[in-house]
């Protein structure tokens, strides 16, 4: 009886692995389909991921959706965040944030003041709009400083002190519109560096441009032969 039991149960255990023998895992749905982002996220077939083009600034928040087909994303870039507002962007500027679709970066520091790599010193300059009261036109965009400065510089940038000292950092650098001012302002905590009222390069009706109050972020409008202080960006 014990012989029966113990064939019995061989048997038994045979049968048992025969029945198991092609049984595999079963795999998640798409598994062989998915992709690894260049940070080492998974991105399921089918599905995308935002990606930016460059680490530093400019640029960095350049973006692309990258999908995933065939075990491959789609597209280049390979940065997974774009910075925050305030990130130094190693070149005396700061990220301030987007404005009109475009990244706007800004000087640490107001015209006049000098950035020892930690804190704005010296004494922001005063500088006037326009050396005369004169009216014009072309400076009216309240949201392209580049268009306004541009204006500025065809009409002989050296009778635009605000402008030129933008202008004179490079010739993508520029005096913000009162968008763009508005932006600063708005993240002048992470920005820093600022103190009493800037011009924008938006130019009023008359003989008269905008200006902002950093304080309270109020706007209004003075005589462009007035002093203002001046807060150059670039994009």
């Amino acid at each position: 009886m014990l012989a029966r039991a113990i064939i019995m149960l061989i048997i038994v255990v045979i049968s048992s692995a025969a029945g198991h023998a092609g049984a595999q895992p079963l795999a998640p749905a798409n598994w062989n389909n998915d992709c690894q982002t260049p940070w080492g996220a998974i991105v399921e077939a089918g599905q995308s991921v935002t990606a930016y083009q460059a680490e530093g600034c400019p640029g960095a928040c350049v973006s692309e959706v990258r999908t995933c087909a065939g075990n491959a994303l789609s597209g280049s870039y390979t940065v997974e965040t774009c910075p925050s507002i305030g990130a130094d962007c190693g070149d005396g500027t700061v990220y301030a944030g987007p404005s009109g679709g475009n990244d706007i970066f800004a000087a640490h520091c107001d015209e006049g003041k000098t950035w020892n790599g930690s804190n704005c010193t010296g004494t922001a300059s005063s500088l006037q709009w326009m050396t005369t009261n004169g009216t014009g036109s072309g400076f009216a965009s309240t949201s392209d400083g580049v268009a306004n400065t541009n204006t500025m510089a065809s009409n002989g940038i050296s009778n635009f002190p605000a402008g030129q000292a933008c202008r004179s950092h490079g010739a993508n650098w520029y005096l913000p519109a009162l968008d763009e001012l508005s932006l600063l302002c708005a993240n002048k905590a992470e920005i820093g560096g600022f103190s009493g009222s800037h011009w924008s390069s938006t130019a009023n009706a008359g003989m008269s441009a905008a200006i902002q109050v950093l304080g309270n972020c109020g706007t209004g409008g003075t005589n462009k032969t007035t002093p203002n202080i001046v807060r150059c960006v670039h994009r």
